[in-house]
């Protein structure tokens, strides 16, 4: 059991290592208010078998002992992958030499206490000298976990990418072979029968629109999984951005100098948004006027894109985000997948969407990015 599990599940353990057994009992008198669970071994080689078997947050050494000293007990605790890192506290009542102590500091010794000591001072060092033990294993405790995470994900991505590119191939081969089917019957029939026309108009509208369906579906899965960042200059990623949708007249207000995240899922967040706007905020003159902003937080970024459209009833704007949930008298363009990729964009990079009416008419679509620096690292070195 590690040093941070004992933390969270009992007392730390603390192994008192001296040839004298009176010497034990009194250092477990001094120790004993503290709480910990006290070890005691009667030799350098009683100690050194206990610690290939169990874990303990500190050694409080005896230097003075026959056969195998402190000394050297130090060196071979040193040395034990298991152990290179406990803390050390040398108990000695030898002279107070600078010798003595510079060779207890070279075997990584963190004090060097010289008996009769003072109880409530050795108590004092002792508690130091675990907490910080037990903070450094938890640490490691959670470096390995976050590793593991990272890992799993990875995994997990490479899954999906996987499963991804099957539901590509195998539901759009079947498309393919209905389209071209639906090409031969429409150059076999009559271009004056209205009715047929229409027919093969329709099927060729509905191909093309489970095409888009399957397009939206995968960018929703890739946008759910996990980001790869870099830093990114923004008025960079808005003019990418402000390249697709045609029939947008863009201004950009405030926006911050840099981001940390996913080039290509946020470049496509901000890309469905302005197509959003594209849909429902397009004037009679055939224009959608928009305004990109965002800012730095304490946390991260927002970005935002505000439009002069209608607007949305408020017992919509809620659901706007989800899946295919359009809602109230919204039109019925696209594929419903566009906000929902934004949301599971911001959702990927420890951020939230949201909506707002914007002041004076109009939409205002937000979406946050969390600081992935920490993760950044992570998965650099996991």
């Amino acid at each position: 059991m590690s040093g941070a599990v004992a933390a969270i599940q009992g007392s730390a353990r603390v192994l008192m290592v001296d040839d004298r057994p009176e010497n034990l009992l009194a250092l477990e008198d001094v120790l004993r208010p503290l709480g910990y669970d006290l070890v005691r071994a009667g030799s350098g080689e009683d100690a050194l078998k206990r610690l290939l078997k169990e874990d303990f947050a500190l050694i409080l050494l005896d230097v003075q002992m026959p056969e195998v000293d402190g000394f050297e007990t130090a060196e071979h605790v040193r040395q034990l992958e298991r152990t290179r890192d406990v803390p050390i506290i040398f108990l000695t009542a030898i002279s107070n030499e600078a010798e003595h102590r510079l060779r207890g500091y070279s075997l990584g010794a963190f004090d060097y206490v010289f008996k009769p000591y003072e109880p409530e001072e050795l108590r004092s060092k002792v508690s130091v000298l675990v907490d910080l033990y037990e903070k450094k294993e938890l640490l490691k405790q959670q470096t390995r976990m976050l590793s593991e995470q990272l890992e799993e994900q990875t995994r997990l991505n490479r899954a999906l990418d996987g499963f991804a590119g099957w539901v590509a191939h195998d539901l759009r081969s079947p498309l393919s072979v209905i389209k071209g089917a639906v090409e031969k019957i429409g150059d076999h029939i009559d271009k004056d029968d209205e009715v047929a026309s229409r027919l093969v108009a329709m099927v060729d509208n509905g191909i093309r629109h489970a095409d888009d369906l399957i397009s939206g579906l995968l960018a929703l899965a890739r946008a759910s999984g996990t980001p790869r960042p870099e830093e990114i200059l923004v008025k960079d990623l808005v003019a990418e951005a402000i390249g697709g949708p045609e029939g947008l007249e863009v201004e950009t207000g405030d926006l911050p100098l840099e981001i940390l995240a996913d080039r290509l899922a946020v470049r496509q967040a901000l890309s469905n948004l302005l197509s959003n706007a594209r849909l429902h905020a397009t004037s009679s003159d055939g224009i959608a006027r928009v305004t990109i902003s965002g800012r730095s937080t304490r946390d991260g970024w927002v970005l935002s894109v505000a439009d002069r459209g209608p607007g949305l009833p408020p017992e919509v704007a809620d659901e706007v985000f989800q899946p295919f949930r359009r809602g109230g008298d919204i039109p019925q363009s696209g594929t419903g997948l566009g906000l929902a990729i934004v949301a599971a964009t911001a959702e990927a990079h420890g951020g939230r969407a949201w909506y707002e009416p914007r002041p004076g008419g109009g939409s205002c679509f937000f979406f946050s990015i969390g600081d992935l620096s920490a993760r950044a690292l992570a998965r650099q070195d996991p």
